[in-house]
């Protein structure tokens, strides 16, 4: 089986099980656990996926500046067209980046080996029902918000780990959006605060690296990297979140959650 250990390469310590109660500080704990742990490889993966999106941001500003750097103005053609392919691109890159961590994550607190096959596998694998989660999902939650803000939040909260079920449950959008409201019930306030907090933490890394950006070329290459490796975290949460829940609600061990991607 591909996620066995050997003796040549001692698997990682399973994570331990979740407290009796999910908090907002067990919740941050873990994430910060299981980032710990895979950053690097986190790091790498999503470099790797979002390496065409910049090289095709490049290679449009180098059209550009060819040009003159005038060739853009009064063209709303040029314009529409760098968009159409760059928001797709974007989303797309993002999409796959969540499910692959989102496998990472699982495997982590399983004490499996996190492998960059695996990650490509489990993100590009999902992709397309990702993508439809991801447009259903914000559909919901922006019409939340347009009516009174909080049912908008509400709604966030209990789809929160929709993204996770369509990857470690394999279900279609919509059924994982039932699921997730479902498991989340009882849950959806503890969740948001987590958010909040980690959103705030989040806030003050973009902070501290928008400083350190402002350092001729050492701090211009640092300050990219160093978002990116945090941008990791967002997805694990949910999965956290999601693992947890399984755990308590539904006495789900850890290993039978990995199972799905052998």
């Amino acid at each position: 089986m591909p996620f066995e250990s050997s003796a040549a390469a001692p698997q990682p310590t399973p994570f331990a099980p979740p407290t009796l109660d999910i908090t907002v500080g067990s919740l941050i704990s873990r994430t910060f656990g299981v980032w710990s742990h895979t950053m690097w490889k986190f790091l790498g993966f999503t470099v790797v996926l979002f390496l065409p999106v910049i090289a095709v941001a490049v290679v449009m500003g180098v059209g550009v500046a060819a040009g003159g750097g005038e060739s853009l103005r009064g063209n709303p053609g040029a314009i529409f067209g760098g968009v159409a392919i760059l928001v797709p691109l974007l989303l797309l890159a993002a999409l796959v980046q969540m499910g692959g961590v989102t496998y990472g994550a699982i495997q982590e607190l399983a004490g499996r080996q996190v492998r960059f096959g695996g990650m490509f596998s489990a993100g590009l694998g999902r992709a397309l029902p990702l993508i439809g989660a991801g447009i259903l999902v914000g559909l919901c939650c922006m019409l939340g918000l347009v009516l009174l803000i909080v049912p908008g939040v509400i709604l966030g909260c209990g789809l929160s780990v929709t993204f996770a079920i369509v990857v470690a449950e394999r279900l279609g959008p919509i059924e994982a959006m039932k699921r997730s409201w479902a498991l989340t019930g009882g849950f959806k306030g503890t969740y948001f605060l987590a958010a909040v907090v980690l959103g705030l933490i989040t806030l003050a890394i973009n902070f501290a690296t928008s400083l350190l950006g402002l350092i001729p070329i050492l701090g211009q290459i640092a300050a990219p990297l160093i978002q990116l490796l945090f941008m990791s975290l967002s997805t694990i949460l949910p999965a956290v979140a999601y693992h947890d829940l399984r755990t308590q609600k539904e006495g789900t061990p850890t290993a039978e959650l990995a199972k799905v991607f052998e």
